[in-house]
């Protein structure tokens, strides 16, 4: 039997927006999409250096992103790269 485990992203390291863990502050380093997807991304507010936050992932990926909520199916995820912003504190995760 296997076991996930979250990654954890450094500063330094760029990691797909559907692999980051969620809760953590992150920063938007690329988007590696075909032009219209880009494109689309970019006006939505997932441009480089935006400052996004994953909330939750499960058949899409709950995120918010200009104090907004968008959900992204996870392939479009793939495509969105982040790296951990280490200027913001980490989210408290909410008990449930």
């Amino acid at each position: 039997m296997s076991h996930f485990q979250c990654p954890v992203l450094s500063g330094d390291a760029d990691h797909s927006l559907k692999e980051a863990p969620h809760g953590k502050p992150l920063i938007v380093s690329g988007v590696h999409a075909d032009a219209a997807t880009s494109r689309r991304l970019r006006e939505m507010g997932f441009c480089e250096s935006a400052s996004i936050e994953k909330l939750s992932q499960g058949s899409c990926v709950l995120c918010k992103v200009c104090g907004v909520s968008v959900a992204l199916g996870a392939d479009v995820a793939a495509k969105i790269m982040v790296t951990q912003d280490l200027h913001e504190p980490e989210r408290s995760q909410p008990r449930g």
